[in-house]
């Protein structure tokens, strides 16, 4: 199996298993974000020491008030610390072992999705890709017959039904890619692969 060129997939040998290594690619944003995080952090650190001040030496009535805004704050830049830790952080690839008639599949740590804009959806798959965790399947080869490659209006998605979920296989890739990996994947477990093209799903569809 050769990769497409100009990919950062590579093909790993396991103990005579074949194994594909699909490193997580960084959010072009993360350079921006730095550089707006540096002007932020300085905010945070100023409000955070004179609330902090306040806190220590008011004795009036509205004090609690100021403690539960501290307290507040404080989770705001925590947060902010983590992503940026998050973003720079060396994350374990996404693989693919095929151990046949199974395939070994590991997420890997997903990278922190960082999309523009302030609606309910940008912000939810922000938080959902900050707490992802690493998660290990065992697919059967009779649940790799679910696998699909599903075409819309922003680009192409890879699932497969795996114990009761749906899981996107190769997220981070680009689109190229992802039919490449779906080709290989059909041609090692005997997958038709032309039935298991998906047709379109309306945009704003996720399953």
């Amino acid at each position: 199996m050769t990769p497409p060129l100009g990919t950062t997939i590579r093909v790993e040998d396991e103990w005579g298993t074949p194994k594909l290594v699909l490193p997580h690619k960084a959010s072009p944003m993360r350079y921006l974000f730095t550089l707006a995080s540096i002007a932020v952090l300085c905010a945070w650190a100023l409000i955070w020491t004179s609330l902090t001040n306040e806190v220590v030496n008011n004795t009036e009535w509205f004090e609690g008030f100021l403690v539960v805004w501290l307290c507040a704050w404080t989770l705001v830049g925590i947060l902010h610390l983590y992503t940026l830790y998050r973003l720079y952080a060396a994350g374990a690839p996404e693989t693919f072992t095929f151990a046949l008639p199974n395939l070994q599949y590991d997420s890997g740590t997903p990278p922190v999705k960082l999309l523009i804009g302030f609606g309910f959806r940008p912000q939810t798959e922000y938080f959902k890709s900050l707490v992802a965790k690493r998660k290990q399947f065992t697919i059967t080869q009779g649940e790799l017959a679910s696998l699909r490659l599903r075409e819309h209006e922003s680009g192409n998605r890879l699932t497969v039904d795996c114990g009761g979920q749906r899981i996107e296989l190769g997220a981070s890739l680009s689109e190229i890619e992802r039919e490449w990996l779906f080709k290989t994947l059909a041609a090692h477990y005997g997958l038709p692969e032309e039935k298991n093209k998906s047709e379109g799903i309306p945009a704003g569809t996720y399953i």
